[in-house]
């Protein structure tokens, strides 16, 4: 009996594992997408065209 609870224990603990290894991919490719959204919108704005105009003509 023994050794039935430590395979529940251990099957328990690798389901947690998995699960939020699972949850951490998701957030890490949440935030790399929410990254490259701003950076493409921003990016594109004519507020940001300008700064970068200016500063790189010295005015």
């Amino acid at each position: 009996m023994e050794n039935g609870h430590v395979a529940v224990y251990d099957l328990c603990f690798f389901f947690i594992v998995s699960i939020n290894g699972l949850l951490l991919l998701h957030f890490c490719k949440w935030r790399m997408t929410c990254s490259r959204i701003r950076l493409i919108v921003f990016s594109s704005s004519p507020l940001t065209d300008c700064y970068f105009y200016t500063s790189a003509n010295g005015e």
